[in-house]
């Protein structure tokens, strides 16, 4: 590895032709347990990292899928308030508030 300690690099090199664990001295099993427990505090921190950003997407697309529900819902009623507006005028009734009017019957 690059950058390793030479007592890393020696156990590497020992490990790498296939010799075993055991033959290795204190120095170099404590090298290498080190940096298989930096790797795994890496890995562990990188997978964190991606759980908190897909726990943020999530609420993200959740909070627009509501926002875009609103939006159409608001839409809808804006649509309906027209219709209603543009049908009493061309009957010539009076113009009441919305809030008076009977619900429209379900299409």
């Amino acid at each position: 590895a690059a950058g390793a300690s030479p007592t890393l690099d020696a156990a590497a090199k020992w490990l790498g032709a296939g010799l075993p664990y055991g033959g290795l001295g204190v120095e170099e099993r404590v090298a290498v347990l080190k940096a298989l427990t930096d790797a795994y505090a890496t890995s562990l921190g990188c997978a964190s990292l991606v759980d908190e950003y897909a726990e943020a997407r999530a609420r993200r697309d959740a909070e627009h899928e509501a926002d875009e529900r609103d939006r159409k819902t608001r839409e809808k009623e804006k649509e309906q308030e027209i219709t209603r507006v543009v049908r009493a005028r061309l009957l010539g009734e009076p113009l009441q508030p919305a809030e008076q009017q009977p619900a429209p019957a379900p299409a």
